[in-house]
């Protein structure tokens, strides 16, 4: 019973919106502001004893927004009323407030669920306006949920934003017919979040002169895990807002190839993502070399990422075969134990995440040595934190991912 005293107050809250508006409307304005105070105070209290106690639920995280919105809408209309503030700043106000549920509504339209996931660096993918299967990467705004009630207020305030623009801008795709992909650059697959090893360096470097404008094809190869998926992406992300650019992950897409490789000579980069997945394929091949041939034409890059080179592949058509094999050709190795734990560390801190010392060795002792393993646990510790409030030790790591076993 006394996990609900949270809700209460949230339910308290919104019943304060009557006295507040009335006490406006008769120039009250001290009363008015009493009022606002307990409101503001009971804001405070329920988030305090939530976190504290671990009485959070899901009816809450809808109640506590919403008795702070109705609270506001209420104030700036009244005050709009009785001419106490300009129109336009009520208009604002509010007109925010709208695009966030806009926002929200839009994004359950086209995702099927709603929730507050992280949507990071804000960039989002949506079909080229020619109908190419090419996807032109849009920037937004707003920064990674962290595990706080204060940063959870961040969250549904600033985090949807960048949520509506990209839902909006697939709604669109839809709307004109294109082909939809459902396909999403990674919040974080930026140059500045992938740590660069000395084997490495070298593919990194050409990677990042292709993402400034830079001509000609590059192939990268390697195992799981090795950042394969995250250069492509960070090469979208980090190219000239004026270029137009597409990823492709082939293994994902159900697409023919001439659906998905149309129009890929007027893209300034193209990335296709696990390539060796679809050789072998005869129609895919031909599509796919009438687009290297018009990427060559055009003077344009193209970036390809697969498990083995291309020497290695059984092509259906020798001569794409052999103009991949031409091509730049560069083995992504695997991080060492010491380049793991500083990119696990930097992935947890940009996620908000203390990380202390004895959960990241354990993490590390007991699971998969690749990042898109860590990756991915990284993403269930982070919203399990959220929702249980709690630090990141041990025992809490081995509840989520349910490992019963003790530390060696």
């Amino acid at each position: 019973m006394l996990r609900h005293i949270p809700n209460l107050i949230c339910m308290l809250r919104m019943l304060l919106t009557v006295p507040t508006v009335a006490a406006i409307s008769r120039g009250d304005h001290g009363e008015a502001l009493g009022f606002f105070v307990v409101a503001a105070l009971s804001d405070g209290l329920d988030g305090y004893l939530a976190k504290r106690n671990g009485w959070t639920s899901r009816l809450g995280t809808i109640l506590d927004p919403l008795a702070d919105k109705l609270l506001l809408v209420a104030v700036f209309m009244t005050c709009v009323w009785q001419g106490l503030v300009p129109t336009w700043l009520a208009v604002a106000v509010i007109a925010r407030d709208l695009m966030i549920i806009g926002g929200a509504i839009i994004y359950l339209v086209v995702e099927g669920q709603y929730g507050t996931a992280d949507h990071g660096g804000g960039r989002g993918l949506a079909c080229g306006p020619d109908r190419s299967a090419a996807c032109r990467v849009h920037r937004g705004v707003g920064g990674r949920d962290l595990g706080d009630d204060h940063r959870l207020g961040h969250r549904l305030l600033g985090g949807l934003l960048p949520s509506w623009l990209a839902a909006a801008r697939r709604l669109c795709g839809r709307l004109m017919q294109q082909l939809p992909l459902g396909v999403r650059l990674r919040e974080r697959a930026t140059f500045d979040a992938f740590v660069v090893s000395p084997a490495n360096a070298e593919a990194v470097s050409r990677v990042q002169a292709l993402a400034d404008g830079g001509r000609g094809v590059l192939w990268l190869w390697g195992a799981q895990g090795t950042g394969r998926s995250h250069l492509l992406q960070a090469a979208c992300a980090a190219a000239p807002a004026s270029n137009r650019v597409g990823y492709l992950p082939l293994l994902g897409l159900e697409a023919s190839g001439e659906d998905l490789l149309e129009g890929a000579g007027s893209l300034d980069l193209l990335c296709l993502d696990d390539l060796d997945s679809r050789v072998g394929g005869r129609d895919f091949e031909l599509a796919m070399f009438g687009a290297y041939r018009a990427i060559e034409e055009a003077r344009h890059a193209l970036v390809v990422a697969a498990s083995a080179p291309p020497a290695a592949l059984p092509w259906a058509l020798p001569d794409l075969g052999s103009r991949c094999g031409a091509a730049e050709i560069f083995q992504l190795r695997p991080l060492d134990d010491a380049q793991q734990e500083q990119a696990l560390r930097q992935r947890a801190s940009a996620r908000g995440l203390d990380l202390p010392e004895e959960t990241l060795r354990y993490v590390l002792r007991r699971f998969p040595r690749d990042m898109t393993s860590l990756g991915r646990l990284l993403e269930q510790i982070d919203e399990a934190s959220l929702s249980a409030q709690r630090r990141l030790t041990v025992p809490f790591v081995r509840a989520i991912i349910g490992d019963a076993a003790g530390d060696p």
